[in-house]
């Protein structure tokens, strides 16, 4: 079992809205950060592209933290603590 202790996943979620007169459309980015590039790799891997449209975008960020915790325990690293930012644009 690997320990956790120091290593610290952050997921960062950006949200932009494309401005339209009868339509408003989110898409998000996002960036993995404080984990080494493997373990950031397979984060990448779980959570998938970014996605696009309102309701894939809030879906996305409902189980962002969910998918790098699993990501991170694939790899040996059973007690992850992970740190979720959404900045709406």
């Amino acid at each position: 079992m690997r320990s956790f202790p120091l290593a610290f996943a952050l997921l960062l979620l950006g949200t932009m809205f494309i401005a339209a007169p009868e339509l408003r459309a989110a898409d998000l980015t996002y960036r993995v950060a404080g984990v080494d590039d493997a373990t950031r790799a397979n984060v990448r891997a779980y959570l998938g592209n970014s996605p696009r449209g309102d309701i894939e975008v809030e879906r996305f960020i409902q189980n962002a933290s969910a998918r790098a915790a699993s990501a991170m325990e694939a790899i040996g690293f059973y007690e992850p603590v992970i740190s979720l930012t959404v900045d709406r644009a």
